[in-house]
């Protein structure tokens, strides 16, 4: 078996960027919105973004020491998350006090599309994120069995 780590496959159908890279970039960008939703968090004294540090952590650490099983985990977890944000989204939508008191239907309307329009762009953001690190597991699969057959090869 070769591996050739420049493989078609192995780029994405964004520009062709490899996923190694294009994996680094969008944990950048996950990083950072994390960190400014957490920093956003502490201003107004609500700590549930807390709870995606974990997460984040996960990431970070399976990107960088290029582990797939902490990469599985990240991905469970991000989508976990994402399911999360959209079911608080919701529920925020629904239990807002202008979402209450609407005096026009067209304004109860209003505040519920927006919350669902706000769940999509998050589910548009997570799919390629989520194929993206997918995508980097199958390139890490993919050289460490090249690797366990050149070493096959080597010791024989």
């Amino acid at each position: 078996m070769t591996f050739n780590p420049n493989d078609r496959k192995y780029h994405s159908c964004c520009c062709y960027i490899h996923v190694t890279t294009l994996a680094s970039l969008f944990m950048s960008f996950f990083v950072c919105s994390i960190t400014l939703d957490l920093w956003r968090s502490v201003a107004e004294a609500k700590f549930l973004s807390f709870l995606f540090l974990p997460v984040l952590l996960l990431g970070v650490y399976g990107l960088c020491q290029e582990s797939r099983i902490a990469l599985f985990a990240f991905i469970g977890l991000s989508i976990l998350a994402c399911v999360t944000r959209m079911i608080l989204i919701i529920a925020n939508a629904i239990s807002d006090e202008r979402f209450k008191r609407a005096e026009y239907e067209e304004e109860e309307e209003n505040a519920f599309l927006i919350a669902v329009l706000s769940c999509l762009i998050l589910v548009l953001f997570m799919v390629p994120f989520v194929l993206v690190i997918w995508s980097l597991t199958q390139f890490i699969k993919d050289r460490e069995a090249a690797d366990k057959v050149i070493e096959r090869c080597e010791n024989v």
